[in-house]
């Protein structure tokens, strides 16, 4: 009779591996550093968004996160666009700023939320033909008020930073599946 420990041991490898065929079968896929999908596009421009909103130097941010996130996942190098087999073009559609949420009595702001859309659009170098869009890219996040006014602004220039964050990863991952 073996131990408990061994019996574990030769368990768990059996367990993980059905956990993971079971998985991918559903849609599920593993992230991480992903390849190219698209062996025509090895290296991507990026110019700076356009900026369609209110809300001056936030497309500074958004970019640098889009360059981030596609440098991290290895989806393509990012070079000018002189070297670029593509360029990855778009626009920060719209930015909103709203309260969310008020004291007990209602007097006191104590929650805002930033609200931004972004479009993104690839194009091959040399013809512009279109090899992936995404349009409508929505992403919300929430951000806690002080009286201070300095706060305020801190927190709303963190909230579009940890948006841009997420809308990066979402591009990214849909830019790998769809191409």
């Amino acid at each position: 009779m073996r131990p408990p420990a061994q019996e574990r041991c030769l368990i768990l490898p059996g367990v993980a591996l059905t956990l993971m065929v079971i998985l991918s079968q559903c849609g599920y896929q593993f992230l991480g550093r992903q390849a190219n999908p698209s062996p025509e596009v090895t290296r991507v421009a990026v110019p700076v968004l356009l900026n369609r909103t209110d809300f001056r130097g936030i497309e500074g941010i958004f970019t640098r996160e889009l360059i981030k996130e596609i440098e991290r996942r290895g989806v393509a190098r990012v070079v000018s666009r002189k070297e670029a087999d593509a360029v990855l073009e778009g626009s920060i559609v719209s930015a909103t700023e709203e309260k969310s949420a008020y004291d007990p009595e209602g007097r006191r702001v104590v929650d805002y939320a930033v609200t931004v859309e972004v479009g993104l659009v690839l194009r091959r170098s040399g013809d512009g033909v279109v090899l992936w869009r995404l349009t409508n890219l929505m992403k919300k996040r929430h951000f806690d008020s002080r009286p201070e006014a300095f706060r305020l602004e801190n927190g709303r220039w963190d909230a579009f930073a940890r948006t841009a964050e997420e809308i990066a990863r979402e591009a990214v991952d849909r830019w790998g599946g769809e191409w």
